[in-house]
């Protein structure tokens, strides 16, 4: 099975944080927290995640990295990608 490419990561993320905070859109720069978010939502959020692309995703990762696109490099910072 091919690894997921970085764009194809942040569109399944970001579709769970539309999800997840009620919003219609979200785009790489969007931050979880401006958007409504709070740590609640983030532990729901991190175990979507988590399920859908079978790892494991500290919920501090959304702390330190609270957009999307910074949140999905950091997460999957140490997997392989697509080419």
């Amino acid at each position: 099975m091919n690894s997921p490419t970085e764009a194809d990561r942040l569109n399944r993320v970001a579709e769970i944080w539309v999800q997840t905070l009620g919003v219609e859109a979200v785009g790489p720069d969007d931050n979880f927290f401006a958007l409504g978010g709070d740590s609640i939502l983030v532990t729901i959020m991190v175990l979507q995640v988590e399920e859908l692309f079978d790892t494991m995703v500290s919920a501090d990762l959304v702390f330190d990295h609270p957009t999307l696109g910074e949140f999905v490099a950091a997460a999957f910072a140490a997997e392989p990608t697509a080419s």
